[in-house]
């Protein structure tokens, strides 16, 4: 509300490099607040309750031919009881940090072919306990695991997204899976309790999605609208929760949206809650 900064932190790894990003950040259920850094692919805590911030580690090497362990950190959601997942490059891993135990723990490498490098988008589903792994290289793959069995299960893309090397995004919502594939910048929805899909071939240019909106229900993303003079112009479009259908607002956001919520802005143009 006041538009001053508060904090700042370097993102310094245990062996003392420096990173020079941070691809993957994520809120926790109990508040605190993470960040997964590139190059040296470590897992960074803030905890606004103690104003602390810390340096938690790298995720464990794996066991692979060549591997040398990873440099990236691509992607973080949360889980229950304030556990934090992470999707790695370049041997596309999956880990879990509990800050009950302080520990990370791996689920190893999610590669199915040498050039499939990146483990970079994940979804947690509260109801079956799972989370969802989007991997990316050379061919777009979508996986399940079960966190309590640790079992995995590849879940198969529609068919139209065979030629497709990424997926890139994706986002839980209440029984509701949104894949984002690339490079056609696509995105479908699965429902999560029968796998039956819901909607297909949605255009995006957007990173994520909303939550679903406080006020009608449905879910806001960004895409391109061609204009009457034939220019581009990214605009705000709305996916339909009960129609599972889509549609332009008409609103131009003059580019891609890169994370969306509603909050409180406490002002009088802006009552209520705001996307």
């Amino acid at each position: 509300k006041t538009k001053k900064l508060l904090k700042s932190f370097p993102l310094i790894a245990e062996d003392g490099s420096n990173a020079s990003g941070a691809w993957g950040i994520t809120v926790a259920t109990d508040g605190k607040a993470y960040a997964g850094s590139v190059p040296n692919g470590s897992l960074f805590q803030y905890d606004p309750a103690t104003e602390q911030f810390r340096c938690i580690g790298k995720p464990p090497k794996i066991d692979l031919p060549g591997a040398s362990g990873e440099t990236v950190i691509w992607t973080l959601t949360a889980g229950k009881d304030g556990k934090v997942y992470g999707g790695t490059g370049y041997e596309a891993t999956v880990f879990e940090y509990d800050p009950q135990t302080d520990k990370i723990t791996g689920f190893g490498s999610f590669k199915t072919t040498t050039k499939n490098y990146h483990a970079h988008s994940l979804a947690y589903d509260p109801v079956s306990d799972s989370l969802y792994i989007g991997i990316d290289g050379v061919k777009a793959q979508l996986f399940k695991l079960d966190l309590a069995t640790k079992t995995r299960t590849e879940i198969p893309l529609p068919v139209q997204y065979s030629g497709e090397t990424s997926v890139f995004d994706m986002q839980y919502i209440e029984g509701k899976l949104f894949v984002r594939v690339d490079p056609s910048s696509k995105f479908f929805v699965m429902d999560t309790a029968t796998g039956s899909i819901l909607a297909t071939d949605i255009p995006i240019t957007s990173r994520g999605f909303s939550p679903r909106s406080p006020y009608d229900g449905n879910v806001y993303f960004t895409a391109i609208d061609t204009m009457p003079d034939g220019s581009a112009r990214s605009t705000l479009y709305v996916y339909e929760w009960e129609s599972n259908t889509y549609r332009s607002t008409g609103i131009n956001m003059k580019g891609p949206g890169i994370v969306f919520d509603f909050i409180s802005l406490d002002r009088p143009d802006f009552p209520g809650l705001s996307l």
